[in-house]
């Protein structure tokens, strides 16, 4: 009796599953009549199917974190991938962040807060975000800043002169004249009249740069004589401390380039007349960006630079970054 009973029971609750949701859409179970109430109140897969489903699901949380998708399963994870290749083809797939050295000599290069950073440095960031590139500049003494760029650890140097970046890599053009100067005050009677001259008075250098051959020598051939020589150490602004001492008489004259001397009275707001050239130590020379001989990019950036000089004229970008240091184009007539 009990079985009948259950039998009937059974063939009564299929029958109003039957009719209820036929009229519903949802397809009735008749092996699982729990199973089949169970899909009423979720979706027309079957059981298993939205079980495969909850992998998807959880692509689909990721997915919406990061890109507000709204799809399940494998379309989730197409359009994840979708979304992480348009963010990778947005970045340059070639940029280099081009690590520049220097020590400050401005108006060439100035201090590594970069407020200003001098013209050259300016140059550099232009050429290289056109080509998709960023510089990472930061100054430290010169001779520091040649070594690093020798060994590879940084890219190039801003300033530099062929004669004392022996072997690096260098664009075929340069970045503007360099001529140094002896400069003393206004009431200097003493002119610079050759490597005889200089046996009257004494010069105040900074340590460790280059001053052109003749002069070099005379340099390493006095620099024990404190009544012939006073080497400055380079740190910081080395003009500043040469003015210093020229204003202090504890130097005859100072040996400066001329870019570099007026960018200083400028700012030191001095009387342009109170300090005067006393003669050139020779004709000017070209000062370069040079990079690294210890890797093939040091080639690679100097070539670029060359090239982007030439597009930085036509653009009339570089009369404005020159400008900015009340320079000019050194090759406008």
């Amino acid at each position: 009796m009990r079985q009948e009973h259950r039998a009937r029971a059974r063939s009564y609750i299929l029958a109003k599953l039957d009719a209820g949701t036929a009229t519903r859409g949802f397809p009735a179970d008749r092996e699982n009549c729990v199973h089949a109430a169970r899909t009423r109140s979720q979706t027309s897969y079957p059981q298993t199917d939205r079980l495969r489903q909850r992998p998807g699901r959880q692509a689909f949380l990721i997915t919406l974190k990061i890109g507000g998708c709204a799809m399940l399963g494998r379309r989730v994870v197409c359009s994840a991938f979708a979304f992480l290749s348009c963010v990778a083809l947005a970045s340059p797939a070639l940029a280099d962040d081009i690590k520049i050295r220097a020590d400050p000599w401005l108006p060439y290069s100035g201090g590594g807060e970069m407020n200003p950073a001098g013209y050259m440095v300016d140059m550099a960031k232009a050429i290289a975000e056109a080509n998709g590139h960023t510089i990472q500049y930061r100054t430290m003494p010169w001779t520091n800043a040649l070594e690093v760029v020798r060994a590879g650890k940084a890219d190039c140097v801003v300033g530099a002169y062929k004669s004392d970046a022996e072997g690096f890599a260098f664009p075929a053009v340069g970045w503007g004249p360099s001529g140094n100067v002896f400069w003393g005050l206004a009431e200097q009677k003493w002119r610079f009249n050759g490597i005889a001259s200089l046996d009257s008075v004494k010069v105040g250098v900074l340590e460790d740069y280059s001053y052109g051959d003749e002069l070099d020598a005379y340099i390493e051939q006095h620099a024990g004589d404190s009544k012939r020589l006073e080497v400055v150490p380079a740190v910081g602004r080395g003009i500043v401390r040469l003015l210093a001492r020229m204003i202090g008489k504890r130097v005859d004259t100072i040996i400066e380039d001329r870019n570099v001397l007026a960018y200083a009275l400028e700012q030191a707001k001095m009387d342009p007349g109170r300090v005067i050239s006393l003669g050139e130590t020779g004709d000017p020379e070209d000062v370069f960006i040079a990079c690294t001989p210890a890797d093939p990019r040091g080639q690679k950036y100097a070539d670029m630079f060359g090239n982007g000089t030439a597009q930085l004229r036509a653009s009339g970008k570089l009369a404005e970054i020159l400008g900015r240091y009340n320079l000019k184009d050194w090759e406008a007539p």
